[in-house]
C-alpha cells in the first residue's frame, strides 16, 4: 500500500483523474488503471479509451520518464479523436505523443514500452495496431498518412492511408521511421536509424540499414 501511495504523489493526480474519470468508464475508472505523469498537452479527447483486459491499478503509465538524456520536463502529447486501446500493461515514455484522426485506431497490446520522446499519428479509416511484448526506443516516428494527398489525371486520390500492423515481439530502435503499409511480424528486431514502408516477409529477424 505504502508503494502505491508513493507512486499516486510521484503522478501527475490531476491529469489522472481527469484522464480516468472523463474517458474510461466509471467503474473501471474507480481503479485508476492509467496513471499519468509530468508535463502534459492535452488538445483534445473527443475520442474513446478502451481497456480491453481485466482491471488492475497502474496498468497503464503513460509520461513516465525511461531515458536520463531527456529533460524531464519534457511535455508529453494526448490528441485523441478516434479510438485508442489497451489490451494489457503500457508504459509511454515522457515526450512522447499520440495522435489519433476521427475515424482511425491506436490498438495496443499486453506488455507494450515506448522509452521516451516517440510520435506515433494514425489517421483516415485506418489502425495502427501492435501486438504483445513490443519495444519501441526513443525518437520512433509512425504514422499510417503521408498527410498530403496525390491525385492522377482523374482526380483519384493515389497515396491513402493505411494500416500499420506490429506483431509479438518486435523491438524498434531508436530514431527509426515507420510509414504506411508496413508489417513488422513477429519476433523481430528493426535496428536503430531504418526506414520501413512495407510488409516485412520474415519472423524472427533482424532488419537494419548499414552505412
Amino acid at each position: 500500500m505504502g508503494s502505491l501511495f508513493e507512486e499516486v504523489l510521484s503522478s501527475n493526480i490531476f491529469r489522472t483523474i481527469q484522464i480516468n474519470f472523463r474517458k474510461v468508464k466509471f467503474y473501471s475508472a474507480t481503479r485508476f488503471p492509467i496513471f499519468m505523469y509530468g508535463k502534459f498537452d492535452i488538445h483534445i479527447l473527443k475520442g474513446r479509451i478502451e481497456i480491453t483486459c481485466p482491471i488492475s491499478t497502474g496498468q497503464i503509465r503513460i509520461g513516465t520518464l525511461n531515458v536520463g538524456i531527456f529533460d524531464k520536463h519534457i511535455r508529453s502529447i494526448l490528441d485523441i479523436h478516434g479510438s485508442l486501446s489497451f489490451a494489457g500493461r503500457a508504459n509511454i515514455g515522457r515526450g512522447s505523443a499520440l495522435s489519433i484522426g476521427p475515424n482511425a485506431k491506436i490498438q495496443i497490446g499486453n506488455d507494450f514500452t515506448i522509452r521516451a520522446k516517440s510520435l506515433i499519428v494514425a489517421t483516415g479509416d485506418n489502425i495502427i495496431l501492435f501486438g504483445s511484448g513490443c519495444l519501441l526506443f526513443w525518437d520512433i516516428l509512425m504514422m499510417n498518412s503521408d498527410f498530403y494527398s496525390i491525385k492522377n489525371v482523374d482526380g483519384k486520390v493515389i497515396n491513402p492511408s493505411s494500416n500499420v500492423i506490429v506483431d509479438n515481439n518486435v523491438w524498434i530502435g531508436f530514431k527509426s521511421t515507420i510509414l504506411k503499409s508496413t508489417k513488422i511480424l513477429d519476433v523481430s528486431i528493426i535496428g536503430s536509424y531504418s526506414l520501413v514502408n512495407s510488409e516485412l516477409k520474415s519472423t524472427n529477424a533482424i532488419y537494419a540499414c548499414c552505412q
